[in-house]
């Protein structure tokens, strides 16, 4: 696991992953502010906010472990699937706080930083766990058909 922190490669595909999650945070937690600040419905709003933060995360990592599984081809499937493990992990963590500031933004009393955290950390356990995945798949039964 401390290879993923020790090589430029994959520290680099580390950090564009977040960078992933973290746009589509942003992209979430804009859309959501700026339509509450238009007036829409507190309840509607809270529902899309708790949809992207259940959703975003495992689709994020999919797209995430594709790109990573291309760039990362060379090495082998441990450095490859702990870098989309981790990357999916850390990015769920960015994406989560940035759709709770948003929604903290956006409404009164949305909620605590601090009962979000655990929940965080077993969505982005989730979202590794499907990024892994899907670099295994990519690896094994997608480009191992030759």
């Amino acid at each position: 696991m401390g290879d993923i922190f020790n090589r430029e490669d994959t520290k680099n595909e580390l950090k564009i992953g977040v960078v992933f999650f973290a746009l589509a945070g942003l992209g979430v937690g804009l859309g959501v502010f700026l339509a509450e600040a238009l007036e829409s419905d507190f309840a509607e709003m809270a529902f899309y906010i708790l949809a992207a933060g259940f959703t975003l995360p495992v689709l994020v990592a999919i797209v995430t472990a594709q790109r990573q599984a291309s760039e990362l081809s060379e090495l082998p499937d441990n450095l490859v699937l702990g870098t989309a493990g981790v990357t999916a992990i850390a990015g769920t963590l960015v994406m989560g706080l940035l759709l709770w500031l948003f929604g903290e933004m956006a409404f009164d009393n949305f909620g605590d930083l601090g009962d979000i955290i655990l929940p965080l950390v077993g969505l982005g356990i989730g979202a590794g766990a499907a990024a892994a995945g899907m670099v295994w798949v990519m690896r094994n039964l997608i480009d191992g058909d030759d």
